[in-house]
């Protein structure tokens, strides 16, 4: 008996031994991996166990040299402490350094925890509002505006508490039962949009607004159907936050530039044409100084004097100065202007496929590179001016 929990003992021991290898083996490999991008983005949440015991994950997200979307889960940890901004910025900072990606961070996305927000200030990283949360406030907004629908889901509760203990639990009456029918065929596009956002396995930011926009049109689509006056209020109450939340999406430059650059969308992808317009704009203008930036680090041939050319006078020295001015400062938002033109021109990618295989990602000598133009785009924008655009 003895011998038999010795061996146990041993055997756990062993196993745990084996575990920690394979998992110090793996966090080495995804580290090696990380060293060799230049930006990524964080995911992080936290929930309570059954047990009380509080958890903070923080996921890591990046596009590999592959072109492929990756993520690395750089820690699950207890947080007995209390959840203020300061004590998350704190392990966040922490685990940042340990992975060595404090200064590739360009952006965190959370829930709209007022916590989680001030975190974001903490740590000074640009933040988002996970757009699913964002869903998911949208419709509980909604069901709040309505009396008639506050009664009936407190009824609802109340008679699935009851259900099975009592035979006199009041029923929901079939006007009632009309209205949770009519309510459910406003509700379901949103539920498909959370659901498809949670399962992304490509890019998503992309998706938000012409997703937002896909929802308002299929409300409008659904509302024009007879239902229930009260389910058509509800309804009113969606597309207007929809179109409140959409409008400040579009008025964001990354949500926005993310929307343009996806080969699947482009303009196609917008609410409104102006804010196409705008992005096509700032997409123009953000290739211009990339280009600059290219003309600064190559040397420019330079034009034979006027020494040369006329043997030592002088005469064609103010017109020689001005064409090598000229070669100087060529037109580079021209130059962007056809570039950004030749994008646009091309035909969108089916929705379903994977915009990181499209050619636009993969040819890096193309001045509009949407993955080269982003991470010039994370290191110069200012992340008070994105807080401020989300606010």
């Amino acid at each position: 008996m003895r011998i038999r929990r010795e061996l146990e003992l041993y055997l756990a021991k062993a196993l745990k031994a084996m575990v920690e290898a394979k998992h110090e083996a793996a966090k080495e490999k995804a580290k090696a991996k990380l060293e060799k991008v230049a930006a990524v983005s964080l995911t992080s949440d936290m929930w309570t166990s059954i047990n009380m015991d509080a958890y903070l994950a923080v996921t890591c997200h990046f596009v590999d040299e592959r072109t492929r979307l990756s993520s690395v889960l750089l820690g699950v940890q207890v947080f007995p402490q209390s959840h203020t901004a300061e004590n998350i910025a704190r392990v966040k900072a922490s685990l940042m350094e340990e992975w060595g990606i404090t200064n590739k961070v360009t952006c965190m996305v959370t829930d709209g925890a007022p916590n989680m927000v001030a975190c974001g200030r903490e740590l000074k990283l640009r933040h988002h509002i996970c757009i699913a949360h964002t869903l998911n406030l949208i419709v509980k907004k909604a069901l709040e505006q309505s009396p008639v629908l506050s009664g009936i889901r407190a009824k609802a509760r109340k008679l699935v508490g009851f259900f099975r203990s009592s035979t006199t639990a009041k029923m929901i009456t079939c006007d009632e039962f009309n209205i949770v029918g009519g309510c459910l065929s406003l509700l379901s596009p949103f539920y498909y949009a959370t659901a498809e956002l949670s399962a992304e396995e490509t890019v998503s930011a992309s998706k938000v607004v012409p997703l937002m926009k896909m929802l308002e049109q299929n409300l409008q689509e659904e509302m024009a159907k007879p239902a229930p006056a009260v389910a058509l209020e509800m309804g009113d109450q969606l597309i207007r936050q929809l179109r409140e939340k959409l409008y400040t999406l579009q008025s964001m430059s990354i949500m926005s530039l993310a929307t343009l650059l996806d080969p699947r969308f482009k303009v196609i992808g917008f609410f409104s044409p102006n804010k196409a317009t705008e992005a096509v704009k700032r997409l123009t203008s953000e290739c211009a100084a990339i280009v600059r930036q290219q003309q600064r680090g190559e040397e420019i041939p330079q034009a034979s004097t006027s020494h040369d050319v006329t043997g030592g006078s002088k005469l064609w020295h103010h017109l020689d100065t001005s064409v090598m001015e000229a070669r100087r400062c060529q037109n580079v938002t021209a130059d962007a202007t056809v570039e950004v033109q030749r994008y646009l021109s091309e035909p969108n990618l089916g929705r379903l496929e994977n915009p990181l295989e499209s050619k636009w990602y993969s040819l890096s000598h193309l001045l509009i590179n949407p993955i080269g133009i982003f991470l010039l785009l994370f290191d110069k924008l200012d992340p008070k001016l994105e807080q401020s655009e989300m606010d």
